[in-house]
């Protein structure tokens, strides 16, 4: 649970915030270039460069949620009326996605240590949870493991169907500490 004067703070970055993309930007950048239309649609590096920033915005900001490579390129296809595309490009951007995870872990480790965030439960604590902030929802469980860096806890909760598995763990939800509501 957070302090009151903490609920104020930016949010959480996520996947679709321009923090997480700018921060891999260089690396989508190299990814794009890498793919089959992109060698066929350029013939000198200024050029390059200037539509590989093209489709990257692009990117940014028509597919930040969609994590299909298949959508991907279609959306880029018309976009840029490109009438190439083939498996390799839609295999080489949905593969590029992992990317933006990367660039929304990474943002929210920055944003978890610059809001001095920390987690005040132990594993094996028994809390009430909401998913995504929706308070309505009164879920229970238990924490089965901690992420200090992400700001998170995994939790057990038999109401979301969870169950345990010998030899095989226990399956759980992540649960963003904002979203805690007390311990139990």
């Amino acid at each position: 649970m957070l302090k009151k004067e903490t609920r104020n703070m930016e949010p959480r970055p996520t996947t679709g915030s321009n923090k997480s993309w700018e921060l891999v930007k260089d690396k989508i950048i190299k990814y794009i270039k890498k793919c089959p239309f992109f060698e066929e649609c350029v013939s000198d590096n200024e050029e390059s460069d200037d539509f590989a920033n093209d489709v990257f915005e692009h990117i940014k900001n028509n597919c930040r949620f969609e994590l299909d490579g298949y959508r991907i390129a279609k959306s880029i296809d018309e976009k840029f009326m490109l009438m190439n595309m083939s498996a390799q490009d839609v295999e080489e951007l949905d593969n590029m996605m992992s990317l933006v995870f990367e660039g929304r872990n990474i943002a929210i480790k920055e944003w978890v240590a610059k809001n001095n965030i920390t987690i005040p439960y132990s594993v094996g604590d028994n809390i009430r949870f909401s998913r995504n902030g929706k308070i309505k929802e009164d879920l229970s469980g238990e924490i089965t493991s901690i992420q200090p860096d992400m700001g998170t806890v995994l939790v057990y909760c038999t109401q979301l169907g969870h169950v345990r598995q010998q030899g095989c763990g226990t399956q759980g939800v992540y649960v963003d500490i904002e979203n805690v509501i007390s311990k139990v």
